[in-house]
This record gives C-alpha cells, sequence and structure tokens, in this order.
C-alpha cells in the first residue's frame, strides 16, 4: 500500500468484509461450531474441568479470528499490488490453524480457571492478543516474497 487512498480502501474494505463475514459466519455457523468444539473439548478432557463457570455463546467458535483473517485476505486482494502475491492455499490452511487454535485457547482458559477463575479471565484476554499476533503472522505468510532481480 502506497498511498494514503490506498489504505483507506483497504481500511474500509477490511471493515465490510468482516462485518459480513462475521455476521454470516455467527448468523450460520456459530452455534453449530462452537457446539462442535465444546464436544471435542469434553471428549478429550471429560469431566477434569469446570464447564459451569464458563459460559459458551457462538463468538467462542473461533469464527471472529478466522473472519479477521479471511476479511485481510479478502481487502489485500482487492489491492492492485498485492493481487498476484496471495499464497490462496495457505488460507485454508491458515483458516483450519485458527479454528485449531481456537480449541487450544479454549482449553487453555478452561484449565486456568484451576488457578483461579480470575486468572482465567485475564488468560482469556491474554490469549486473544496472541490471537491478534497469530492472524498478522498468517496474514504477512499468505503473501508471497518478491524475488530480487539482479
Amino acid at each position: 500500500m502506497r498511498t494514503r487512498s490506498e489504505k483507506i480502501k483497504f481500511v474500509l474494505l477490511f471493515a465490510i468484509a468482516y462485518s459480513i463475514l462475521l455476521a454470516i459466519g455467527l448468523s450460520l455457523l456459530g452455534e453449530s461450531l462452537i457446539s462442535l468444539e465444546l464436544s471435542l473439548i469434553k471428549g478429550t478432557l471429560a469431566t477434569s474441568i469446570n464447564y459451569n463457570s464458563f459460559i459458551f455463546v457462538s463468538e467462542c467458535s473461533g469464527l471472529v479470528a478466522i473472519s479477521c483473517y479471511l476479511a485481510i485476505m479478502i481487502a489485500l486482494i482487492t489491492m492492485k499490488h498485492y493481487r498476484n502475491k496471495i499464497k490462496w492455499i495457505f488460507i485454508l490452511y491458515s483458516a483450519l490453524l485458527l479454528f485449531v487454535w481456537n480449541i487450544i485457547r479454549i482449553i487453555l482458559v478452561l484449565l486456568s480457571e484451576r488457578i483461579s477463575f480470575s486468572f482465567a479471565q485475564v488468560l482469556h484476554i491474554v490469549l486473544w492478543f496472541v490471537t491478534f499476533l497469530i492472524i498478522v503472522w498468517l496474514s504477512i505468510k499468505s503473501l508471497k516474497k518478491e524475488v530480487k532481480k539482479k
């Protein structure tokens, strides 16, 4: 992104794409996805965790992070400079990786409740920052490196 207008276009396209992806994702997949994740977690950890201390909503499903990542990719695809630099298969792997990370994130928060509920709340916030860093890293990795000509 070289000009101010390109930066504004990117931000607007990101915001629109993120809003649409999140709204559609949460309404169509949110409850089903969090149910699937909880089934996987409960099947793995069984009764070793106190699930009653937590409220699981569709926003816990990982769709927030996946929508954010996909919105970044959509906004980049519309930018002339980045259009031919996207690794398409990496986008699919990244969305899957974010889904798996979300399950790990939920497990870590659930396990941290054993220390204290306050600690679990803090860890929940910290892990969202980690998720943000993962999204940024995946976004950068989704772009092909330019080969400099000699």
